[in-house]
């Protein structure tokens, strides 16, 4: 191999596979470096090539209707007919925009029709907040310092009296 003779590959950095030509410098006439992109595939036309390969090639990431995801708050969202995703329940409750699907059994996974209920959103708030018969608090039958139940609850199991003075 002579001296000064080397083949080096560079390719543009969109990702289209072109190898990008080494830039000469007008002084020295050598090779000075090379460009990240061939002309015309910078970051700043990146949009519309992205645009005109959505066209030919459809999205890539696009998911096919029916596909289901579970979300972190433990409910499965479905795409629908129109491209947008929903929640599972409420299609299959058919609920409206004003409405509440609260689950019988309380696991969002489970979406069988005897399992969903449509409610208005203060019968589902008292719903999930009545406390069991007998009940002072969710987790005590009485104040823990007065041992009486006929003060509402505050905090921490106690009343508002013994709260207030107790903290």
């Amino acid at each position: 191999m002579q001296k000064g003779h080397r083949s080096v590959h560079r390719f543009c950095r969109c990702g289209c596979g072109e190898e990008v030509p080494p830039y000469i410098s007008p002084k020295t006439g050598r090779v000075a470096g090379y460009r990240p992109f061939i002309a015309g595939h910078g970051n700043k036309d990146w949009g519309r090539r992205w645009a005109k390969r959505l066209a030919e090639n459809g999205n890539p990431l696009a998911k096919p209707e029916g596909s289901k995801q579970i979300t972190s708050h433990g409910y499965i969202r479905i795409k629908c007919s129109d491209g947008k995703w929903r929640y599972e329940h409420r299609v299959i409750a058919n609920a409206g925009p004003g409405e509440v699907v609260h689950h019988k059994n309380h696991s969002g996974l489970d979406n069988n029709p005897e399992n969903l209920s449509v409610l208005q959103p203060a019968e589902h708030a008292r719903l999930h907040f009545e406390l069991p018969a007998g009940q002072w608090s969710i987790k005590f039958t009485a104040c823990i310092v007065c041992s009486k139940t006929e003060r509402r609850h505050a905090a921490q199991g106690k009343c508002d009296r013994c709260y207030q003075k107790n903290g």
